[in-house]
């Protein structure tokens, strides 16, 4: 049912990986937090963010040496933002900080902002992402969401010339010559 669970959520099939998900819980535990984490990430996909909640609330206390320890906060700050809690994504960002180093916690850190009014710190946020980490699946949000803000533009010359080279070194060649 895991990796199931697992194909039906790489292929965006969220409600049949949340299926899959609490199949595999009910069927054994020994990867348990694997089902939890995949399982909630396809409720939030799905648009389920108080079963995703539900799944994340607790989620260390239940498996305090999983792989995913370092993804709950952000995961979960995402899923308390679809529900419109925006205080509540703040402090379980606040209360994880040795996740703050990944490029994922930024981005969540950055989405807070912008929910809370604060778009200049969102945009901030989002050019770290963006400059630190330009390679990542979370550069691209990062990017689209300052293009969204329409502060895209402000990239200085040596931060678009420091992403070119990134985008040249990584093999990205179309996205360097962009820049």
């Amino acid at each position: 049912y895991l990796a199931l669970g697992y194909a039906y959520l790489q292929e965006n099939h969220f409600s049949e990986a949340a299926s899959n998900f609490r199949q595999a819980r009910v069927v054994g535990d020994s990867l348990n937090d694997y089902a939890e984490f995949l399982g909630a990430k396809a409720e939030h996909d799905s648009g389920n963010n108080a079963s995703a909640e539900e799944l994340l609330k607790g989620f260390a206390d239940r498996n305090p040496d999983s792989i995913f320890l370092q993804q709950v906060p952000e995961l979960e700050a995402q899923v308390l933002l679809g529900m419109g809690d925006p205080s509540g994504a703040q402090r379980v960002l606040s209360a994880n900080p040795d996740a703050a180093a990944r490029s994922g916690y930024q981005v969540a850190l950055a989405q807070v902002n912008q929910a809370e009014g604060q778009s200049g710190e969102a945009a901030r946020i989002y050019k770290h992402v963006l400059l630190t980490w330009p390679l990542s699946f979370d550069a691209q949000t990062a990017r689209s969401r300052l293009t969204a803000m329409g502060v895209e533009t402000s990239l200085t010359f040596t931060e678009l010339r420091s992403l070119g080279d990134a985008y040249y070194n990584g093999g990205h060649y179309a996205e360097a010559s962009e820049q």
